[in-house]
Parts: structure tokens; C-alpha cells; sequence
């Protein structure tokens, strides 16, 4: 008895080493999130042909419904004409859809999978271009850019960048659920854009908006297979390289959110599992990298997807008050509460305020749901990352 109430003592330990590690982890990074402020430099450019030649990507899974709209939008880009080619990835679209794509001034790539996935896609397309691209930029079918995106991303281009990271945010709010993605997409560019870059860190990728050098985009993308979250092994391969991802937060890109809690469910689902996968993948690489080059950049990615995702850590976090409360060690007890009020604060300085502020009395009666769906769901985790999961779009 005495044994195991030793190996228990050990294990909680353990367990609230690791929520406290977290907790600063994410304190911190909202914080210095918080503080950024995006000044890009004043560059001024002289005439078109400095402009770098843009080669925009959209995969196109099963996305009638938005992929027409999407293209409309980007053909209005503030972007000189032959100075970028749209192409789409026509993958299991409409016969009408696709009549209406060839209609249009763009390069159309249709594409045929046993097993569909997004990096397959861009790597077909990849396969289909000349190299005349200077570089890359990535959309999703549902994304609509701000009419100055590719000047603003070109700007960071000429600078010499490499890599970089628009500003995604809401295209909608048309439902609590879309308003809770909305308010979750800012927490995290604030998080994991912001915060890291503060400090001259790496900002994360997030799988659509991004742009990056031509020769090093498609160098890097023949050896990704991932079925699911192939940013975030992108972003592994660039931090390898010692390559930094730039978060441009002006050059803005709108992203449908999921509007529903069943789609939301299956959505987070996917996300998990990829970092599950992809933790187990480079964990250790991630500190023989800071080990033996200093590479911390990549070693700050893989601290990233050891860290819980919000739901497990909320549910942990009150599971351990709990016990803390039946136990009533003071010292635990006001360990595992000051945890949990600073893990939920550090949210809260993440969030765009005003949405925060409005939405407050209907997130109080969501959030618990989500997190009982999410934890229901805990089972499909592990077989999630071997078939490719579709979020349809509407919008």
C-alpha cells in the first residue's frame, strides 16, 4: 500500500510539473503576443518589374460550393496582371464546376487520388509548373485575400524572407460556433505568430496564406506524405533548415469557420491526431537539434506539440482542482486553482477583446459542450491521421 500511494505521490507530481510548464509556457507567449506591434519597413517600390513572379496555389477537394467565389476574389488582387498565376487543384469537383474553372484566366490542374490528400495535391501541381516562379503562395478553396495580400507578402519577399505567414482571420460569424473558432484563430496567431516573433522566434504556420521561396517550397514538399497537418511538418523542415517563418499580420486572408459542433468536433479531431503524430516523429530530433546546433527555433515547435490542446489541459486541470480539493493539502490545493485562473487568463489577454466581450455569456455554455464532445471523441483520435478528413465549406 505504502508503495503505491508513493508511486501516485510521484505520478502527481509529475502530472502538475507538466501542467505548470505548460501554463507558463502559454502565459508567457500571451503575453508577449499582447505586446507585439507589426511595423514593416518602409520599402517603396519603383516599378512592376521588381515585383516578384507569384505562383498562387489552391487545392480544391469536393469545394463546388466556394472554389468559384474564391477565384473571383483572387483575380482582383491590387497585384500586376502576369506577375502571378493562379492555379487550381481541381480534386473531385463537378463537371459544372469545372467548366466554369476553364472559363476563367487561370491554370486548372485536375487530379486523381486512390487517397486524397493536400500535400499530394500541391505536389501534382508543383510537378506541372515551369520554374519560373520567384515564389509560392498557398491558399485554401474557402480563403478570400485582402486586395493588397500579395503586395503586401511581395514587400516581405523582396526583403529577403523566405517564409512567411499572413494574417488569417474570420470570414464569418454567423453562429456561436463560428464566433468561438473566430476568437480561437486570434488566441493562436496570437500565441504562436506573435509571441515567438517578440523575441525574434519562428511564427507558426497555419496551412493556408502562406508564402514562401519557389525553389525551396518545392524542394522541401516532395518529401511530405503527411495525410493530415502538413504545415505543421512544413514548418519542421524550415526550422530545420534554420530557415525563419516571418508572421506578416497586415497582409490579412479571410478563413470560413466552421459553423456547427459536429464539424467543429471532427475538425479538432484531425488537428489533435496530426500533432500526436508528428510529436512522436520529431520530439527527439527537436532536442538533438538544440543540443548539438542551438537550434532552438526548432526545439520552441516541438515544446509546441508536447503541449496538450486546450481541451485535455482545461479537463486536466479541473480534474487535478478536484482532487486537490478532496486531498486538502493547501499547498496542492491552491497550486492546481492558481494553474487553471492563469491558464484561462492567459486566453482571455489573447482574445480580440470586443468579439470576447460580446459573445462572453454564450462561450460559458459552449465551451463545456465542445469539451464533452471533444473528450467523447478522444477514440478516433489515433486512426484520424491515416485517412484524409474533409472540412466542407459554404461560404
Amino acid at each position: 500500500m505504502e508503495t503505491i500511494n508513493t508511486l501516485l505521490k510521484i505520478l502527481a507530481i509529475v502530472l502538475l510539473t507538466y501542467f505548470a510548464l505548460t501554463v507558463l509556457y502559454m502565459f508567457v507567449y500571451s503575453v508577449l503576443g499582447s505586446l507585439f506591434v507589426f511595423k514593416p519597413k518602409k520599402s517603396f517600390i519603383k516599378n512592376t518589374k521588381e515585383l516578384p513572379r507569384i505562383a498562387l496555389l489552391i487545392p480544391a477537394y469536393k469545394e463546388d460550393a466556394v472554389i468559384i467565389s474564391t477565384v473571383e476574389s483572387a483575380l482582383r488582387q491590387n497585384y500586376p496582371i502576369g506577375k502571378y498565376q493562379i492555379t487550381v487543384i481541381a480534386d473531385q469537383l463537378q463537371t459544372s464546376t469545372l467548366y466554369k474553372l476553364k472559363q476563367m484566366p487561370i491554370n486548372l490542374v485536375e487530379v486523381f487520388f486512390e487517397k486524397s490528400t493536400k500535400a499530394k495535391a500541391i505536389n501534382a501541381a508543383l510537378n506541372s509548373l515551369p520554374n519560373s516562379f520567384d515564389n509560392v503562395v498557398i491558399l485554401d478553396a474557402d480563403n478570400i485575400m485582402e486586395k493588397d495580400f500579395l503586395h503586401k507578402l511581395a514587400k516581405e519577399f523582396l526583403q529577403g524572407h523566405q517564409a512567411l505567414q499572413g494574417h488569417r482571420t474570420a470570414k464569418n460569424k454567423n453562429t456561436p460556433i463560428a464566433v468561438l473558432d473566430a476568437i480561437s484563430e486570434e488566441i493562436n496567431n496570437t500565441i504562436f505568430c506573435k509571441g515567438p516573433q517578440l523575441i525574434g522566434l519562428s511564427s507558426r504556420l497555419i496551412g493556408s496564406g502562406m508564402g514562401f521561396n519557389y525553389v525551396l517550397f518545392k524542394d522541401i514538399m516532395k518529401d511530405i506524405k503527411a495525410v493530415g497537418g502538413f504545415d505543421k511538418e512544413l514548418e519542421i523542415k524550415l526550422l530545420e533548415q534554420q530557415i525563419k517563418i516571418k508572421y506578416v499580420e497586415n497582409a490579412v486572408i479571410y478563413d470560413e469557420k466552421v459553423s456547427y459542433s459536429d464539424v467543429i468536433v471532427k475538425q479538432r479531431t484531425r488537428w489533435i491526431s496530426s500533432q500526436f503524430y508528428f510529436m512522436r516523429k520529431y520530439f527527439l530530433s527537436g532536442i538533438g537539434e538544440f543540443l548539438h546546433y542551438g537550434n532552438f527555433d526548432y526545439f520552441n515547435k516541438t515544446i509546441q506539440l508536447i503541449i496538450l490542446p486546450r481541451v485535455y489541459m482545461l479537463v486536466g486541470l479541473k480534474i487535478a482542482v478536484i482532487f486537490a480539493l478532496i486531498d486538502g493539502n493547501p499547498a496542492i490545493k491552491y497550486s492546481t486553482v492558481t494553474l487553471l485562473a492563469i491558464y484561462i487568463f492567459s486566453f482571455v489577454i489573447a482574445s480580440p477583446k470586443r468579439l470576447l466581450k460580446r459573445n462572453a455569456h454564450k462561450l460559458i455554455v459552449l465551451v463545456p459542450l465542445l469539451m464533452y464532445k471533444t473528450i467523447k471523441s478522444f477514440p478516433s483520435i489515433l486512426s484520424a491521421n491515416k485517412t484524409f478528413i474533409h472540412t466542407p465549406h459554404n461560404s
